[in-house]
């Protein structure tokens, strides 16, 4: 075990350095003076830890983000009041200030549900730092990105942090996403999902920044209201007959309807920031409705 005695106050040369976490993304050499230490010293360490933490109103820059956060929303839901006014404040401080590892680390472990939509604004100002145009272009088209985009597109800050989109990805049951299936189709464990008709509300899970509903029964596009953090949806070969309920999903950059039944491309104004889009396969006979789409970058028809 290694201690590392960090300067919060940027003394020391560590100016780069705001929290336990950044230390991470640190080359650790003998600048951060490595000291081998007994389990009672490591003991001691993590409760010095604790007391600064608590005597510090909660600041989560002074724990690992994998401690800090858990406790908070555990104090918080025991009632501590100072634990439920800190909470979000430091997940918005997070966002705000733009700290990927921790950004994602809050994202994939399910702490951005129950928001308010000016809440929701802030973090997704942080979100726009990861899901970029890079990380689409990488993800989609890995073999020939460098000749569909320019350079300057391909500037990836997941790169830096040695993290690959499928880190991004998560996995939910029937039961949280809250979809209606008829009762009487029955799967086991792990098997794909096929038979979906209708998406519900998705209230369970409100932190999807992607939703991907393949090869299913779906024919009309709702529910997706409360998801205003979803960059990526898609719904390919469903039976979708109509582009509509998408406005609330603003900072959508892809949506693939291949496969379905869309006869018109229209209700894509909103999407100011749709870079991808797919409607291949459809029954569309007539180019329109994209006008407004400005950062457009990828049409396939």
């Amino acid at each position: 075990m290694k201690y590392f005695h960090l300067a919060l106050d940027g003394s020391d040369g560590l100016i780069d350095i705001h929290s336990i976490d950044d230390i991470e993304q640190k080359d650790r050499s003998s600048q951060y003076n490595q000291i081998e230490i007994t389990p009672q010293e490591e003991f001691w360490g993590h409760c010095s830890n604790l007391q600064a933490w608590i005597e510090n109103d909660y600041n989560t820059r002074l724990l690992h983000r994998s401690l800090a956060f858990h406790l908070l929303k555990e104090l918080a839901a025991l009632g501590d009041p100072k634990a439920k006014k800190m909470f979000k404040k430091e997940i918005i401080d997070t966002f705000s200030s733009h700290s990927i590892p921790v950004m994602l680390y809050l994202l994939l472990n399910g702490f951005l549900n129950d928001f308010s939509d000016e809440e929701r604004h802030s973090i997704n100002e942080g979100l726009d730092k990861i899901y970029t145009t890079s990380f689409f272009a990488k993800n989609l088209y890995p073999e020939n990105c460098n000749i569909l985009f320019h350079k300057h597109e391909l500037d990836n800050n997941l790169e830096k942090y040695h993290l690959q989109p499928k880190l991004l990805s998560k996995q939910y049951t029937r039961r949280d996403l809250d979809i209606k299936i008829p009762s009487f189709i029955k799967k086991t464990p792990g098997e794909t999902i096929t038979d979906i008709t209708t998406i519900s509300e998705l209230k369970t899970n409100t932190d999807f920044t992607a939703l991907g509903l393949f090869q299913n029964k779906i024919t009309e596009i709702k529910g997706l209201d409360e998801l205003t953090y979803l960059r990526q949806v898609g719904l390919n070969c469903n039976e979708i007959t109509e582009i509509k309920n998408l406005d609330k999903i603003k900072k959508l950059r892809l949506l693939e309807l291949p496969g379905n039944q869309i006869t018109e491309i229209k209700a894509l104004d909103s999407l100011k920031n749709l870079e991808f889009l797919n409607l291949g396969d459809n029954k569309i006979t007539k180019k329109k409705g994209l006008d407004n789409l400005r950062n457009l970058k990828v049409l396939n028809l």
